[in-house]
Parts: C-alpha cells; sequence; structure tokens
C-alpha cells in the first residue's frame, strides 16, 4: 500500500517479457499522489539487475527534468494507450509536451534505443490493463 504520496510495492502493475530469448522485463509503476508524480524517475531505485523500470504518469501531458542529473526517455499516449510519440535523452533542466497526451510513461535514458523498446512498451501496457 501507499500513502497516498509515494510510491509503494503495490504500484508495481505490470512485466512484459522483452522477447522470447531475453527475459529481461520492464517494470511499470504508477505514480500516485504529489510526490510520487513530482519525483517522476527521480524518486525510483535504479540499476535493477530484474531490468529496467518505468513510471507512468496519468493523466498527464508534460513532464520536466528538473533536477536530475541525467537525461531520461519519454513516450507520450494518448487514447488506448496509442503511442503519440517519444522524447530519447530529454536532458535534465528541460520539459517535454504533448497536448494530446493523456499520460506519458518515463524510462531511463537509452532505452527506446532499443530496437525492441517498441513492442516491450505496449506488451507491458496490456498486459498491465492500464488504458489511457
Amino acid at each position: 500500500m501507499t500513502d497516498g504520496n509515494h510510491l509503494g510495492e503495490d504500484d508495481v502493475v505490470a512485466g512484459g517479457a522483452r522477447s522470447r530469448q531475453d527475459p529481461v522485463r520492464l517494470e511499470l509503476r504508477i505514480a500516485r499522489g504529489f510526490f510520487g508524480r513530482l519525483l517522476g524517475l527521480y524518486g525510483q531505485p535504479v540499476g535493477d539487475p530484474q531490468g529496467p523500470r518505468a513510471l507512468i504518469l496519468k493523466p498527464c501531458c508534460a513532464v520536466h527534468t528538473l533536477g536530475l542529473d541525467a537525461p531520461i526517455d519519454v513516450v507520450f499516449l494518448g487514447a488506448e494507450n496509442q503511442i503519440l510519440r517519444h522524447v530519447s535523452g530529454l536532458s535534465p533542466n528541460r520539459w517535454a509536451m504533448d497536448r494530446r497526451a493523456r499520460a506519458v510513461v518515463e524510462l531511463p535514458a537509452g532505452y527506446c534505443a532499443d530496437p525492441l523498446w517498441l513492442e516491450v512498451l505496449s506488451q507491458s501496457l496490456r498486459d498491465s490493463k492500464i488504458i489511457t
């Protein structure tokens, strides 16, 4: 459970397999409450040996990297999890926005450079049953 402001173990919502040959998974978390949304990926553990983590901000159409010391990848989602666009390597102290977006997924920098990123993220969203 969460206290409404921070992420907790119950906020882990999905993990989609990267490919049949590679069992690396993408763990999705939903930011709940003001502080969870404000901190974004900054408030998440990094370097998990089980695979990369992503943070879903919903509803959301804009994100910032104020206070971050490293870039992140950002994916904007429209209705029914349609990927509208992605921003690779959003630098610290910047922001990105898409007025059409209903949700935003924050990912570790470089994640969208992987040729399988789209397949893995789409599968993880389907598995999580999160609909934007």
